[in-house]
């Protein structure tokens, strides 16, 4: 039988690590499949991992990121200084036994989630060993694009999730001949069942950071408020933009319309999306993201801010749901009121969401994997 590893950085919440565990899942049908994690967080997998699926964990906790930069924000000095000596201890460590791992593998084929994970096996990773990495992440700068290249000279395979990713990537790629560019979706599990749509709530899915921009949804949604009182906003998920959120709820005077819930099980973030209307998003930039197949899983229509690869490639606007120019929060919040207010419109549009989650079933996905492997 043949055999893959697969290179992940930790195995908690997250829409890389729960398309990795479900992909895993799903290949060790087939194949023998072990995933190596670089931390373990100090947690079981935030996703149930097959049993026919071994995982074994390098770190036995997790990266001191957060305690660096709450001593740097305290300006406690010394406190930032040892934080900081500790952070370059463990990513050391960290890159030291990845390289070990990739060096000593005795399967036939390696799969790295990470750029970092990608240029260590591509220096490392033995001879006769297939390497195929996949990119969740497309950012458009030349610092990106000369890391890509640098990384890619010994990878066999890239997988990526849109056509103009891979346009993107092969500018990235340049002359290596080597890498071959192959274009798989994410897929879900998750049943298809549309929600109600009887009501007034919009749910927005995702840490709470700053690169998923959810300041500007707020702003929206205070706007929008002021046009239908009886609307309420739920941001589902948690992280440092915490309280920052929170304020700005309390300002605009939608506190008592708004919530954030903290991390959630899976099947209580489904639960929470077909009790809702609309999804929105706001991030700076999605490569592909799993919760608007969920959104359309559950028949909900998703207004999103038009950034490159992910929404614009998986939302048809005024079908499934709204492409919004970046940054006009005036333009999300008038989305929202007509889709709350034209009820036969929300309708429709969550109609077509729920085809359009089709396209993204583990049925029609996972054969395009398994070519891949062969």
């Amino acid at each position: 039988m043949k055999s893959i590893t697969i290179l992940v950085l930790h195995l908690q919440h997250g829409g890389i690590e729960r398309q990795t565990v479900s992909m895993a899942n799903e290949l060790a049908k087939s194949y023998s499949v072990s995933i190596i994690s670089t931390y373990s967080m100090l947690a079981p997998p935030a996703y149930e991992v097959s049993p026919d699926v071994s995982v074994k964990y390098l770190i036995d906790g997790k990266p001191n990121r957060e305690a660096f930069l709450d001593s740097v924000r305290s300006f406690r000095v010394f406190s930032a200084i040892k934080e900081g000596i500790r952070s370059v201890s463990i990513l050391r460590r960290k890159k030291r036994l990845m390289i070990r791992e990739v060096k000593k593998t005795s399967s036939d084929c390696l799969f790295s989630t990470r750029l970092e994970f990608a240029e260590i096996l591509s220096r490392y990773a033995p001879e006769g060993v297939v390497r195929i990495t996949q990119e969740h992440v497309c950012r458009m700068s030349g610092k990106y694009a000369r890391s890509v290249s640098n990384a890619m000279r010994g990878i066999d395979r890239l997988v990526v999730m849109t056509e103009a990713a891979k346009e993107f990537y092969s500018s990235c790629l340049g002359s290596n001949g080597r890498t071959e560019i192959s274009v798989i979706p994410n897929f879900t599990d998750m049943p298809r069942k549309g929600a109600a749509l009887l009501g007034r709530h919009v749910i927005a899915v995702g840490r709470l950071h700053p690169e998923k921009n959810l300041g500007a949804l707020v702003e929206a949604f205070s706007k929008a408020a002021e046009k239908i009182p009886d609307a309420d906003l739920t941001i589902v998920g948690d992280g440092p933009e915490r309280k920052k959120l929170e304020d700005m709820a309390l300002s605009s005077g939608i506190s008592d319309r708004f919530r954030i819930t903290g991390m959630v099980s899976g099947p209580e973030a489904e639960k929470m999306m077909r009790d809702s209307d609309i999804m929105v998003m706001t991030s700076l930039a999605e490569c592909f993201p799993m919760v608007i197949i969920e959104a359309f899983s559950s028949g909900l229509p998703v207004v999103a801010f038009d950034v490159p690869f992910g929404p614009r490639s998986m939302i048809s606007d005024g079908k499934n749901g709204a492409l919004v120019p970046f940054g006009d929060t005036d333009r999300l919040a008038s989305e929202i009121v007509s889709l709350l207010e034209d009820r036969q419109r929300l309708r429709s549009m969550g109609e077509n969401a729920l085809d359009s989650a089709s396209r993204y079933s583990k049925e029609t996905v996972m054969p395009l994997w398994m070519a891949l492997f062969g």
